[in-house]
């Protein structure tokens, strides 16, 4: 992929991607990030956002039927709480593992990295990338 990127370096491309994915079952944090390949697309790209949502609107997402969080409402009312307080924990923990690993992409890069919330306003956006 990368390689693709850089011998259609006249293209303006954005790339998405989720830097960190958190093994539920082992209960630790994996990414499946290649610095290497990476690090090829050095001179050609600008920067690096990284787009961050409210930790309790995620908790909500991955509460709903069939996430990985949906068992939670099962649970009687204090499990329910002393297992959503670890939730909520693994969730900024998450989010703060994906900054992390997008900062060191940005410091390979030598690019700017921006973390943008996902509530603000779409004109930030436009600011950034003109």
């Amino acid at each position: 992929m990368a390689e693709d990127i850089v011998a259609n370096s006249d293209r303006t491309i954005f790339l998405t991607l989720h830097g960190v994915y958190y093994h539920q079952d082992k209960r630790e944090f994996v990414s499946p990030i290649d610095l290497e390949l990476i690090a090829k697309l050095g001179g050609k790209v600008r920067m690096l956002i990284v787009f961050i949502d409210d930790i309790y609107d995620i908790y909500r997402r991955l509460m709903a039927n069939g996430e990985m969080y949906s068992f939670v409402k099962t649970l009687e009312p204090l499990e329910a709480l002393y297992t959503s307080i670890f939730n909520l924990i693994s969730i900024l923990e998450w989010r703060q593992i994906e900054i992390i690993i997008s900062r060191l992409i940005a410091r390979i890069l030598d690019i700017p990295m921006y973390i943008v919330a996902t509530k603000h306003p779409i004109s930030i956006m436009a600011k950034l990338i003109n």
